[in-house]
């Protein structure tokens, strides 16, 4: 695929000697974590704020995304990618929906009921759309009234619904045939990056988002309202504490509240039992949470506009390392897991809005390689990780603001 939009300058970290770790190789089978792929797509000035997800289908990487546009000629679109970053289609949308963020995150999920998952994403012209990730033939198509989609759409079974989140805080869940199934209303907004379902003890489940209030669990079936908390939530990723499903927030904290003018990430079971609470100065952004290692305990992972990356003991919110990404502590994306050499255990990889996008071993913070742009791009979004060439390693996919998806990887 093309390499047109950024100049590579791979700096690779061979043997780092740090206070409290060994020095480790750079990864086992000594390639270098550098960029596989560019997408295949136009460079476009806008980029977006959200990230790439992916998925298998049949051995075939499928990832989707929308991009923005903010030049004279504004030109947005929701695109499928293959596993090499070549275009399978894309849905152009109109200028007057087209700007930074013209499309929520996306998700896949089965909504036909074929046991193959579809592509839903959601626009700023108002309108859900569920498209065969192949072809993008639509399956589904239906507007909504007002709201803005911003974080991730779920798609939950039995019944099938597609639950929609709106930024000003509307949530909305729809019957396949784009009939609504019900629809609530929050005062503040739901914008926490990181919807999830999680099952409590006993089998129930729970669709927990994260809004400007706090948490807030509702029954995925009537979107009655089962528990909430009541600090504000940016980001979540879920974990597993033994047979406990545990939710991992982090937002501001609200005026007049212990803490105000600071932030906090928090540790909730799925049952709505907060297990542990922490306040730290600047914004903390959750991006993952999981066992670094098999039998390892599991840590969760987050980055702060200190410009450095924190990991967290699951159990008890005792931070474990940090690591400075951005010295001059820019804005930094959520993190994510990856499993770079295929050999079992993980890394931790995170960027730096301007660079670099550093991985680290997730079990010691030790250092095992950067990868740097030349060029005024950025990089917003989330990073995300996925197996997209089927070879057993994990490829980690960034989303510029010059509209190109780069997958990294070793």
């Amino acid at each position: 695929m093309t390499t047109r939009s950024l100049a590579l300058a791979a700096a690779v970290v061979a043997t780092v000697l740090l206070a409290g770790c060994t020095g480790v190789p750079l990864l086992d089978d000594g390639d270098d974590f550098d960029a596989v792929w560019h997408s295949d797509t136009p460079a476009n000035p806008g980029g977006t704020h959200h990230p790439a997800i992916a998925t298998r289908i049949d051995g075939e990487a499928y990832i989707a995304t929308g991009f923005g546009d903010v030049g004279a000629n504004r030109s947005c679109s929701f695109v499928v990618l293959n596993g090499t970053g070549g275009v399978r289609w894309n849905e152009s949308l109109p200028t007057d929906a087209c700007g930074t963020q013209p499309v929520g995150d996306p998700a896949f999920g089965d909504v036909t009921g074929d046991g193959a998952p579809e592509v839903v994403w959601a626009t700023h012209e108002q309108r859900l759309y569920a498209s065969n990730p192949r072809t993008g033939a639509e399956v589904l198509n239906v507007s909504f009234p007002s709201g803005v989609p911003f974080a991730q759409l779920v798609v939950v079974e039995d019944p099938t619904l597609v639950v929609v989140p709106l930024m000003a805080g509307q949530v909305r869940a729809y019957h396949p045939n784009g009939t609504l199934a019900w629809n609530r209303t929050f005062p503040d907004y739901v914008r926490g990056q990181g919807p999830a379902l999680v099952t409590r003890e006993g089998g129930a489940r729970e669709l927990v988002l994260g809004t400007g209030g706090g948490l807030v669990a509702l029954d995925p079936t009537t979107g009655e309202t089962d528990w909430r908390t009541e600090t504000p939530t940016r980001f979540l990723r879920t974990g597993r504490l033994g047979d406990t499903e545990v939710v991992v927030a982090s937002g501001a904290n609200a005026a007049g509240t212990a803490g105000e003018g600071d932030t906090h990430v928090e540790a909730v079971a799925a049952n709505g039992t907060r297990l542990w609470e922490r306040h730290y100065p600047g914004t903390p952004a959750v991006g993952a949470v999981g066992a670094p290692a098999p039998g390892a305990r599991t840590l969760a992972y987050a980055t702060n506009d200190d410009g450095r990356l924190y990991a967290y003991d699951l159990a008890s919110g005792r931070e474990v390392w940090n690591r400075t990404l951005d010295e001059e502590r820019r804005y930094v994306p959520p993190p994510t897991l990856a499993d770079l050499d295929g050999d079992g255990d993980e890394e931790v990889v995170a960027a730096a809005a301007y660079g670099p996008v550093s991985a680290f071993n997730a079990s010691t913070g030790a250092p095992v390689g950067t990868w740097s742009w030349d060029g005024d791009a950025a990089i917003w979004a989330g990073l995300r990780s996925a197996d997209v060439d089927g070879d057993g390693d994990e490829e980690v996919l960034a989303v510029t603001t010059d509209a190109q998806v780069v997958a990294l990887g070793d």
